[in-house]
């Protein structure tokens, strides 16, 4: 086994959820809630809330040799905003 990444699930109707979508809305961005292996996986197993976002701008061929992303400044400023934002919103939860 080269890893351990066992399944989970935050509830897209989680104020952490919504607060991140909103926070994308917020930059230009429309957000698509869908499943994949990633560091999320360990939390949203033992029940704590948790999401895995993109960074902004363009990019294709993820985990393959020829992975690649645009890191075009505006762009990648705004992915940057939506972390700031969602980061913000979060800690405003608590």
């Amino acid at each position: 086994m080269i890893g351990d990444r066992p399944a989970g699930a935050t509830n897209p109707e989680s104020l952490l959820v919504r607060s991140v979508v909103a926070a994308n809305r917020l930059q230009g961005f429309e957000p698509t809630l869908s499943a994949s292996s990633t560091d999320s996986n360990i939390p949203m197993s033992l029940g704590v809330p948790a999401i895995t976002m993109g960074a902004g701008g363009s990019g294709g061929r993820a985990h393959a040799l020829d992975e690649w992303i645009d890191v075009e400044p505006q762009e990648s400023l705004r992915g940057m905003a939506v972390g700031l934002l969602s980061i913000l919103a979060v800690a405003g939860l608590q």
